[in-house]
């Protein structure tokens, strides 16, 4: 219903703006995310590298941050909800 009421084409404009924002937050930290080259053809799912995954991920639910954890990243997902101090957050916690 909420997303009826918002439009498909305005969320999908606030998650693109949102996983460039944390793309470019994660490259700023040193991090290489694993996206794809082109910018048009991304999804919201923005893959980090980590040693050890499942440990990041508990580390980010420890300060509530929702991620996953998959062979050799850590997967954020930015959706309209969110808030580019979300971003932040998670790159400070990856990265703490």
């Amino acid at each position: 219903e909420l997303i009826h009421e918002i439009g498909v084409g305005p969320i999908r404009a606030v998650v693109r703006d949102l996983t460039e924002d944390l793309i470019a937050r994660a490259v700023g930290a040193g991090l290489r995310p694993k996206v794809h080259a082109d910018p048009a053809a991304r999804s919201a799912i923005v893959m980090i590298p980590a040693a050890d995954p499942a440990a990041q991920v508990r580390r980010l639910a420890a300060e509530r941050i929702v991620a996953d954890a998959r062979p050799g990243h850590v997967r954020l997902s930015p959706f309209f909800y969110n808030l580019p101090e979300d971003n932040d957050a998670a790159i400070v916690a990856l990265t703490g």
